[in-house]
């Protein structure tokens, strides 16, 4: 039908979900008319209005759920769903809608997880699931990290020592462990702290359609995103390199590459490679991040403009400024630990350079977001931060097995921190690099 001079097309959709609790909802609502307390859904998500049971009918054969996980679809998958045995037969998906965000952006295997399904409609012996074409929401995500200074944290990571292991064996299971506990990021609502500095990104990955990645490619070296979008601003104070591929790369190695096509890239066997490398720097802030607050929210510029004004008087070694229990003093700061972030560009639309976004770092922030809070990274030993003096850190994002679930494949975070001296580049201290191998933490592929 047209309205409004457009097309109305009724959606088909495909919802593959591996988790059999929420399969066995899902089915549950589509044998009840879409709703468990009375209502039509089909009104909720726009789908009819007046919330009547015809208007979930007119929808609810357009909705096929598959009871698989995504990076499992097989050939045969592929074609029972593309195939006739649905009430409606339809052909490869226009949009793939996904909600793998992790607090930092990639930690719940977001990268790995989408890429199974562009890798099975690459496969030459198989039907393509997606088109050539087909919109990836989100298109990009980007993870951020920040240095804080909290001693709240901190003890409560280092009170997770003395936990069992597993919660179903009660006090008398096998603790934790100080180095497990140490090595281990927490997802945190940060009250009790104070975000150092301004967020700097670490990973990026991109998730593009073949014509988008054409695009993106043209657009690779005149400085803007994956999608022409401007990557996001950074003071010219701070300093930031991303080296993809081999997590080896040395601290000091500046042979770095920002390309936004992280994940669309492959290596010479076809598969992709999400190892990544970022060095940061943090340059000594007067204002001690003020305007980033905890950690968690938006930036507040009026703050860290009263901050400016007032901490450089008592910037002395004796000086104290009142940061609570946050450890800050004029001559310095201590930190505790670094806190994870992400920025995702949902969609972005060319033609009338539209996009959509949603964000939980602070310079870009969300209002209204509470879905994610930040992921905290802490450090064994705090480290103290002299005036003049610039805070480094190191993260990896490593995996093994490859990219296959059957070879018992991981991916854990590697980090470390550094206090190096801004006139003489002396490093003053720090620490050693956290999760070794994955020893204390990873995520199963």
């Amino acid at each position: 039908s047209i309205s409004g001079g457009y097309e109305v097309v009724k959606p088909r959709i495909i919802a593959i979900e591996k988790n059999p609790s929420a399969v066995l909802f899902l089915n549950s609502l589509l044998r009840h008319g879409g709703s468990i307390s009375g209502g039509c859904v089909g009104n909720d998500v726009g789908l009819g209005s007046g919330g009547t049971a015809s208007c979930w009918e007119e929808y609810a054969h357009c909705i096929s759920i598959v009871d698989r996980d995504v990076r499992d679809l097989t050939s045969a998958d592929v074609k029972a769903i593309l195939s006739g045995t649905q009430p409606i037969q339809f052909g490869a998906a226009d949009i793939m809608v996904s909600e793998l965000l992790g607090s930092f952006g990639d930690n719940e295997l977001s990268p790995e997880c989408l890429q199974g399904v562009a890798l099975t409609s690459s496969s030459p012996d198989s039907p393509c699931l997606l088109k050539h074409n087909c919109i990836s929401i989100p298109q990009r995500y980007v993870s951020f990290a920040a240095p804080i200074s909290s001693m709240r944290l901190h003890s409560e990571a280092r009170a997770q020592a003395y936990s069992p292991i597993s919660p179903t064996d009660g006090p008398g299971g096998q603790p934790f462990g100080a180095l497990k506990a140490m090595e281990t990021p927490y997802v945190v609502r940060a009250h009790a702290a104070a975000q150092t500095a301004v967020e700097q990104p670490c990973f990026e990955f991109s998730h593009l359609s073949r014509e988008q990645e054409m695009l993106a490619r043209h657009h690779v070296g005149d400085g803007t995103g994956s999608s022409g979008l401007q990557l996001h601003q950074q003071p010219d104070s701070v300093t930031s390199t991303m080296i993809e591929g081999n997590p080896q790369q040395q601290h000091g190695n500046t042979n770095s590459s920002t390309s936004p096509l992280a994940s669309s890239m492959t290596d010479a066997g076809g598969s992709y490679n999400n190892d990544r490398y970022a060095r940061l720097e943090f340059p000594f802030d007067p204002t001690y991040g003020a305007g980033c607050g905890c950690g968690y929210g938006k930036f507040d510029a009026a703050v860290a403009h009263m901050a400016s004004q007032v901490v450089p008087e008592n910037d002395s070694a004796t000086g104290t400024v009142d940061g609570g229990d946050t450890a800050m003093t004029g001559g310095g700061i201590t930190i505790h630990g670094f806190l994870g972030t992400f920025d995702a560009l949902l969609y972005y639309s060319p033609p009338d350079d539209r996009k959509s976004s949603i964000s939980i770092a602070p310079s870009t922030f969300s209002e209204g977001m509470f879905s994610w809070f930040p992921l905290y990274f802490p450090l064994r030993e705090p480290l103290h931060v002299p005036v003049d003096s610039t805070v480094v850190i190191s993260i990896w994002r490593r995996s093994d097995g490859g990219s296959s679930r059957t070879c018992g494949g991981r991916v854990w975070y590697e980090w470390s921190a550094e206090v190096v001296c801004q006139q003489t580049s002396r490093i003053l201290s720090s620490t050693p690099i956290h999760n070794p191998n994955g020893r204390s933490y990873h995520v199963r592929l």
